[in-house]
């Protein structure tokens, strides 16, 4: 399915260096985890009507939606391709093709539908050269040596990123979820409070009176949504239990990690509703309860704050995951640049 949002509160954002919060996710339920869904309102009624689809079977009911939703408005349908017009636009800038470097991660389902929606907006607009290298989530992430263009999409993760972005002196938007002491740039992300909510609702819905937080390393972009789950669960008087690691990265062992994540779920009260950054630490759970005989989801149910629908889909069983705006998120992100580079 194509990820769902709500639409930006006016277009005040555009100009100046302000955040843009999509404050809607959906999940992507497995069939084993599917139950009786409570309907929810969304800005965008005619992308989601409910917060759960099943994944294998993905509803044909609202695809055109979503595919003019990630192609832009002018989007039309021919034999099942979705083709853009362009849109005539005044001005020095439509005769040329802006240099555009995307700066994210291409190794995760994130940052790729990131980039899908950045294509998306050029192919619905004008022809922009983008320039994209890969990279993984946490490699660090530059503008290569010599490059002159005219914007930057970016990723801005760390001090010394947004350092080389303020010396590059050229518009910028940022699409991180980490706030940085100093940053001049619009931002377009994701409402942690409501990514925690929907994954609080997955699990109570359920009737998991006892939740807990899994990862394996300190990730700067996953703690916002971590203490907003954390508040959530404790605003409900629910049990809450997160999984702190003794090992240090330098002496990080596969065989005494996985040992430490079983000690972790045997001490756990259940059933347990258990809350991922990515699909591929929940597989690390779903691993050690099969090992130790842990049904799952019926003792231990796993949810993915992100969503990566190969790690996801290749689990056994398929792991239930949220799914980000992403390519909305980068559709947007493209939009505010180019209201930038118009002037």
């Amino acid at each position: 399915g194509q990820p769902s949002g709500s639409k930006p509160n006016g277009d005040a954002a555009v100009y100046a260096a302000t955040d843009t919060l999509f404050p809607e996710c959906k999940v992507l339920c497995t069939p084993a985890q599917l139950g009786r869904q409570r309907s929810k309102s969304a800005p965008f009624q005619q992308v989601v009507n409910t917060p759960c689809i099943l994944r294998r079977h993905p509803a044909r009911a609202g695809e055109q939606s979503r595919h003019r939703l990630a192609h832009g408005p002018n989007a039309i349908e021919s034999n099942n391709l979705y083709i853009c017009r362009r849109s005539p636009r005044l001005g020095a800038m439509q005769d040329q093709c802006p240099r555009i470097a995307v700066l994210v991660d291409t190794s995760s389902g994130w940052g790729r539908r990131v980039i899908r929606g950045i294509s998306s907006y050029v192919n619905a607009h004008r022809p922009w050269q983008l320039s994209i290298e890969t990279y993984g989530r946490n490699e660090a992430m530059h503008i290569k040596r010599g490059w002159q263009g005219e914007g930057v999409i970016a990723r801005v993760k760390d001090k010394s990123l947004l350092n080389e972005l303020l010396t590059f002196g050229k518009p910028v938007v940022n699409v991180s979820n980490i706030q940085l002491q100093g940053m001049p740039f619009p931002r377009v992300t994701t409402d942690p409070t409501d990514r925690a909510q929907r994954a609080l609702d997955h699990f109570t819905e359920r009737g998991f009176q006892h939740l807990a937080y899994y990862q394996t390393e300190e990730l700067g972009f996953a703690k916002p949504y971590r203490d907003a789950l954390a508040q959530a669960v404790k605003a409900q008087k629910l049990s809450w239990h997160t999984f702190r690691s003794a090992q240090s990265k330098q002496n990080h062992c596969a065989e005494s990690a996985r040992r430490e994540l079983n000690d972790w779920l045997k001490q756990l009260p259940k059933p347990v509703g258990i809350l991922t950054w990515g699909a591929s630490e929940g597989r690390h759970i779903l691993n050690v309860c099969h090992a130790h005989q842990l049904k799952v989801p019926e003792q231990v149910a796993v949810l993915a704050a992100d969503d990566d629908s190969l790690l996801c889909q290749v689990s056994s069983p398929s792991i239930s995951a949220i799914r980000t705006p992403a390519q909305q998120i980068g559709f947007h992100a493209a939009r505010i640049l180019d209201t930038l580079l118009l002037g």
